[in-house]
């Protein structure tokens, strides 16, 4: 009976310790690139009272190797604009209105792979219209018009 014991206890420690530590972990729910849109003065010009576009006039889509699609989400906040990202969309275009764009290409991405996670987007660079936005971006990015 006690050699039992010892057997059960040991199988139940062997199954607790195998079970998954990741339900108590928080894990980001995409990779994404956030970014504003200011003016020279650092005005966000997606809100009042510096409002210059608005969302309703915005139109994103991304460019990667094999097509010109969509991100998997834009999501139009009131003071910024996050893009949730596949790993194979690195350049996208923001249409601002019939005839102004821009070009934004996301490079040197640092990916985390996690077991409870899996794959995300930790840093990158960011450049508009070739000219670098930021190096080792993690947060919001200021786009300048």
């Amino acid at each position: 009976m006690k050699k039992l014991s010892i057997l059960l206890i040991t199988v139940t420690i062997i199954m607790l310790s195998a079970c998954s530590n990741c339900r108590n972990f928080d894990c980001p729910v995409n990779s994404s690139l956030e970014f504003e849109i200011v003016d020279r003065n650092g005005n966000n010009i997606l809100r009042l009272p510096t409002q210059k576009y608005s969302s309703d006039s915005l139109f994103i889509i991304s460019i990667t190797e094999t097509e010109i699609g969509f991100p998997e989400l834009v999501v139009y906040k009131k003071s910024s604009i996050e893009i949730f990202l596949a790993f194979d969309q690195k350049e996208f275009i923001i249409n601002y209105g019939i005839s102004e764009a821009d070009t934004i290409i996301i490079s040197n991405i640092e990916i985390r792979k996690d077991e409870c996670c899996g794959a995300f987007m930790t840093k990158f660079n960011s450049s508009i219209n070739g000219k670098e936005l930021c190096t080792d971006c993690f947060d919001l990015i200021s786009i300048e018009k």
